[in-house]
């Protein structure tokens, strides 16, 4: 049996794009298998690293884990590809219920009103997600990566030493497709939630473009040249993937209350989330098909905490020890 190359990735989004450089820095051959879709979920995600927020290992300190190996592994694909990719940023709270910052409000009394309480956190640091994502698919195709084709699963046959899929023998199969991963016969046990997000792309001028700005449920974040992304609420209650128009009067006619500057809507778009019941990511190996694995459940801290678990994922998969962090969660719901 000839093994055509040790690991096939399903897909390319965040946790795809992370796994493939995590395998190809280490010389670990790959093949990622997607195809490009509408609206995919990773493209419309408002990527801030936060110290502040997010879940990782019990007893480590996220700030000095989950956020600083984020921005080296973002540090370490910016320079890999030769363009920017990540940057830093403060994160503006107006009416929380954090402690206030007198000392800092005067300077943001020119682009708001009606405000009461602001509160700055620093540092935290901006994810240029969509030059990733599409930076890291053309690197792909450049060097034989990547094959856009439709992932049929009911090709793929599991055996105790490779997976076939198509004519070719592989060591691994790595479900990284986010929420197509709910409908696939190997992992369809596992708890997805069905978690949907607005998101309104904005023009403004005379923001400064290092802050994200936050009220209440709507976050303001710069992606550049006037260009903001605003959102998210959380529909766990959804028939469709048709974008919201009440939600976006209502974003609208909030921004407007809040905001001295004037803004022009771009795009109005949606998509949904890979979520898991209690925000805990499948990570690690299916427990009867030892060699078909899953890296998926991000959520919305996908591009905080993906590189830390991930990182966990790919020294597990080098040792060979079969388990991983989350590896009981996989171990309930598919033996």
């Amino acid at each position: 049996m000839h093994i055509h190359h040790p690991v096939l990735i399903v897909g390319q989004g965040i946790a795809g794009t992370l796994l493939s450089f995590m395998l190809y820095r280490r010389n670990i051959p790959f093949m990622v298998i997607d195809m490009p879709a509408p609206n995919p979920t990773s493209y419309t995600s408002g990527a801030v690293l936060n110290p502040y927020s997010g879940k990782t290992r019990p007893g480590v300190q996220r700030r000095s884990v989950m956020y600083d190996t984020a921005i080296g592994i973002y540090q370490e694909m910016q320079s890999f590809l030769g363009i920017p990719l990540v940057s830093d940023g403060s994160l503006v709270f107006f009416d929380s219920d954090r402690e206030p910052q007198p000392e800092q409000a005067e300077s943001f009394r020119d682009f708001f009103q009606h405000f009461e309480i602001v509160h700055v956190c620093d540092p935290v640091a901006m994810v240029h997600n969509e030059v990733l994502l599409k930076a890291w698919n053309a690197f792909l195709k450049e060097k034989g990566l990547l094959m856009e084709a439709v992932f049929e699963e009911q090709l793929l046959i599991p055996g105790e030493d490779a997976v076939a899929y198509k004519g070719a023998y592989w060591h691994a199969v790595v479900y990284c497709n986010g929420v197509a991963a709910r409908d696939s016969s190997y992992f369809s046990p596992l708890r997805f939630t069905r978690n949907r997000g607005e998101v309104l792309y904005l023009h403004i001028n005379g923001l400064p473009e290092q802050v994200i700005f936050n009220k209440g449920k709507t976050r303001l974040i710069p992606k550049g040249n006037g260009l903001y992304w605003c959102g998210s609420n959380y529909n766990w209650d959804f028939e469709d993937m048709i974008p919201d128009e009440h939600w976006k009067a209502e974003t609208i006619a909030l921004l407007q209350s809040w905001m001295k500057l004037p803004f022009e809507v771009l795009e109005h778009t949606c998509a949904e989330r890979p979520t898991t019941v209690g925000q805990i990511p499948f990570i690690g190996w299916h427990p009867l098909y030892k060699r078909i694995g899953i890296c998926n459940g991000l959520g919305t801290k996908g591009f905080s905490a993906g590189p830390l678990w991930i990182t966990d994922f790919v020294a597990n998969m080098m040792r060979e020890e079969g388990r991983t962090q989350y590896q009981s969660v996989l171990d309930k719901f598919l033996s």
